[in-house]
């Protein structure tokens, strides 16, 4: 038989639960944080009745490959997706059914852009050899110059001593602690032919009830008060100490410029080590009006990226899109911002 013979292609269904279960047991890690918590699977992966994962069914009707993915929007067609759980069991009979695997889901879905954030850098010559945009996410920072020790970050000398004053334009962080009190200020809507657009029902889900992390959503308020974008942010503490991560934004660009004075206040006022910003898609001159710096302008600082475990260690993230430019990705999009543990 050739190798489309061997395998035949669907979305799975909540009947697929124990098999996808079992599959990952197996083939990736049985302590994954799925295989811990159904109630976090369905969050991160149910649709109606579906699971949202691209099943590879072999002529004895078992798994031998899935390919995950979050959905932007509330239906698969014209929804922007982000792949996760990528995986072939060795040994099935084609060698390229990890790749068939993605070409059936960017073709036979109506998906509009799907992407991945965390791309093996071994996988990127595929991409690209498919056509596919790859690229990495650049890791912007504030550090809190009024600190004189730091355990999170570390080899902070040069930084501090760069460290410049912050441009302000009177514009204001605003919370908004529920959706509703969001949209009173801040239409998602009006970014709808942004790449990837957000649905308000995937905001209101991902960062007003996540049922493990708290983030806060925050509005960038003009001197007319007005709110036009929105950041994303999520305290973390580590080594008796804590840091601030802005894990999305969602808006004009623009009203990041001027920002630094209220970043600064809130980096003092919490006493945080820093802010950080992974991000691609924003331009460097934008961020630095912000008040960021770029982390590879210092050649040993150390910002870390992963807590869970905790790794004082720099990262690199590599991410691949079948869209074209302007595209835009942040820590929290796909799973990059997913806890690794129940008890997070």
């Amino acid at each position: 038989m050739t190798p489309n013979e061997l395998h035949y292609f669907r979305i799975a269904t909540v009947d697929d639960r124990q098999a996808l279960r079992t599959f990952l047991a197996e083939q990736w890690n049985p302590e994954h944080i799925y295989l811990k918590s159904d109630p976090f699977f369905d969050y991160d992966f149910r649709y109606e009745d579906n699971l949202n994962f691209l099943l590879a069914i072999n002529q004895d009707g078992q798994i031998d490959g899935i390919l995950g993915f979050i959905l932007y929007g509330q239906e698969y067609k014209n929804s922007d997706v982000f792949t996760v759980l990528w995986k072939a069991r060795p040994k099935n009979g084609d060698p390229m059914l990890g790749m068939t695997l993605l070409e059936k889901l960017i073709s036979g879905f109506g998906f509009r852009i799907v992407s991945t954030v965390g791309a093996n850098a071994k996988t990127l010559p595929l991409y690209e050899f498919m056509g596919y945009k790859t690229g990495q996410l650049q890791h912007y920072f504030i550090l809190n110059d009024q600190l004189t020790a730091f355990t999170i970050c570390s080899n902070t000398q040069k930084v501090k001593a760069d460290n410049t004053s912050i441009p302000d334009a009177g514009k204001q962080l605003v919370a908004f602690e529920s959706y509703n009190k969001l949209t009173a200020y801040f239409n998602p809507e009006k970014y709808k032919e942004r790449i990837p657009y957000k649905s308000p029902q995937y905001i209101d889900k991902r960062y007003f009830n996540h049922p493990i992390y708290v983030y806060k959503v925050l509005g960038i308020a003009d001197v007319r008060g007005e709110v036009n974008s929105i950041l994303v942010t999520r305290e973390v503490a580590q080594n008796g100490a804590k840091v601030l991560r802005v894990v999305d934004f969602i808006g004009n660009e623009a009203d990041l410029a001027g920002l630094g004075t209220s970043l600064k206040a809130l980096l003092y006022g919490n006493g945080y080590e820093y802010i950080d910003f992974l991000q691609y898609g924003i331009d460097h001159d934008t961020m630095k009006a912000a008040g960021f710096q770029l982390r590879d302008d210092y050649e040993d600082l150390i910002i870390p990226n992963y807590f869970e475990p905790f790794s004082q260690t720099n990262i690199k993230i590599n991410f691949f899109t079948t869209a074209s430019e302007p595209y835009y990705i942040f820590k929290a999009d796909g799973d990059q911002d997913r806890p690794s543990r129940i008890n997070a």
